[in-house]
């Protein structure tokens, strides 16, 4: 094991995303970056491919929540802050990305956002995004939350929530926690229902979406509604 002190400037991240830009760095040199001191024998390069290794991958990384970072050897309260205030910015803003949309009529708008919003979540749940008459973004809500492989969902609740938004227009959403994007007939079954329910008072379902950490499926590109 090597000291980030004792590699040349050329692999030291900070020099590195310097000289050659950010864009230049590996995963782990860019959450050494953030981490900045390993310890004892470690290099913070080193502790930062452990943590990755830990979240199955990058892209897992915001599964691991705050406590289960402090238990990886060499993470402490700061860095484990530091760690999940990164993961909370990036979704912040792929959400003011959404909300500065004109026009809202492609699930691929979403995606990014609610990647981060849903897709590592490890229980399944229902959110609802509301548009007006333009599509433009209203607002959004994780309506339900149900256990590891199931959401009771409640059209009632839907409708209320548009009503007392004024929104004109909606996108269904939940997460599969098994990363298997297929809708199941109950998927099916509950979107006709909310469907049925929604067009009773002039509002509108554009998509339901189904979602995991990096990608997703969506019912209307699949001519499902």
């Amino acid at each position: 094991m090597s000291l980030i002190k004792d590699l040349p400037d050329s692999e030291k991240p900070r020099e590195k995303a310097m000289k050659y830009g950010i864009k230049n760095l590996s995963n782990s040199e860019l959450l050494a970056l953030i981490i900045r001191n390993g310890y004892r024998s470690m290099s913070s390069i080193e502790l930062s491919s452990k943590i990755i290794q830990k979240a199955n991958g990058l892209c897992n990384l915001s599964k691991l929540s705050f406590n289960e970072l402090k238990k990886i050897k060499g993470i402490k309260d700061a860095k484990a802050l530091e760690i999940v205030a990164c993961i909370e910015l990036a979704r912040r803003m792929t959400l003011m990305e959404v909300s500065e949309t004109k026009q809202i009529n492609n699930p691929v708008l979403l995606a990014k956002w609610l990647n981060h919003e849903l897709g590592n979540k490890k229980q399944e749940m229902f959110l609802v995004v509301l548009l007006d008459s333009m599509c433009k973004f209203i607002d959004y809500r994780i309506l339900f939350t149900g256990t590891i492989d199931k959401a009771n969902i409640y059209p009632r609740d839907i409708i209320a929530y548009c009503i007392d938004n004024n929104a004109v227009n909606m996108i269904l959403v939940h997460n599969h926690p098994s990363n298997n994007l297929i809708p199941s007939n109950a998927d099916i079954d509950v979107t006709q229902k909310i469907i049925l329910a929604s067009e009773m008072v002039g509002i509108k379902v554009l998509d339901h979406l189904i979602v995991s950490n990096n990608d997703y499926f969506s019912f209307k590109e699949h001519e499902i509604i």
